[in-house]
């Protein structure tokens, strides 16, 4: 008898003793956390060691700020898919030419290139509070609004022996954004199959951010001049933006790094 009290004893004793942990771990009233004020924090300020403001020509960030952008490539229609895009060069350039309408139509005339369509695009996010439905945000890209505006009014592209599209807009450009517009104009316009496609994507510092301009060009492969506004137009790189012409031309390329 006094061994089965023992025994009872002992169960109950280490029963109490593995049970009481967890009581301390039921859910109970949370203590506030509570957030240092900053001037209570050691905190070091770099105004406060005369600290240098970061110089943006460092590192090129200023270098590319200054300069003008520009991606190049081809394209061709990919058949039910999107049309497939290759990067082939990107080049800086210190400035673009400002062209007349006048000075453009003489030379495209000159060069047998003719212009199919051209439009504009601005950026638009709009959410009409925290709370609204996704069908009620609104999101506009830039490029593609541009390329919808151009499609609206395209002129027919014939039998040309080659295309060219030419994207201009902000620093903010983004080439993501180009390549899907670039694919919606190729497969919407009625582009010969032999036909050679090209694509060139401006980005620049004096054109506002947000917005983007299409060109689409057609040439007939003639080759101008070697040099100047020429040489870009015969290749069909012209850029309309705001009712004025702009180019780019080989003797603005820069090498600098600073």
């Amino acid at each position: 008898m006094k061994m089965a009290f023992l025994r009872t004893s002992l169960l109950v004793s280490a029963s109490l003793s593995i049970a009481a942990p967890a009581v301390a771990f039921l859910p109970g009233p949370q203590t506030p956390v509570r957030y240092a004020n900053p001037s209570q924090l050691n905190v070091i300020l770099g105004e406060d060691l005369d600290s240098v403001g970061i110089d943006e020509n460092l590192g090129g960030v200023g270098l590319a700020k200054r300069c003008a952008i520009k991606i190049s490539g081809t394209a061709k229609k990919g058949g039910n898919a999107d049309a497939v895009l290759n990067l082939n060069d990107l080049v800086r350039y210190e400035k673009m030419v400002s062209l007349s309408e006048e000075e453009v139509n003489t030379a495209m005339e000159k060069f047998g290139c003719k212009l199919i369509c051209n439009g504009f695009g601005k950026e638009l996010y709009y959410f009409p509070d925290e709370s609204a439905r996704v069908e009620d945000r609104v999101i506009k890209l830039a490029p593609d609004e541009a390329a919808k505006d151009a499609l609206a009014k395209a002129a027919s592209v014939g039998d040309a022996k080659f295309v060219v599209v030419n994207f201009l807009g902000g620093d903010d450009l983004i080439y993501g954004e180009v390549k899907n517009a670039c694919d919606l104009i190729v497969q919407e316009l009625n582009i010969p199959d032999k036909a050679k496609i090209s694509f060139n994507s401006v980005s620049f510092t004096d054109f506002e951010d947000g917005t983007c301009s299409v060109t689409v060009m057609t040439s007939d492969g003639q080759s101008g001049s070697d040099e100047g506004v020429d040489a870009a137009i015969a290749k069909g790189e012209a850029y309309a933006y705001g009712g004025k012409w702009y180019t780019v031309t080989k003797e603005d390329i820069t090498t600098a790094t600073e």
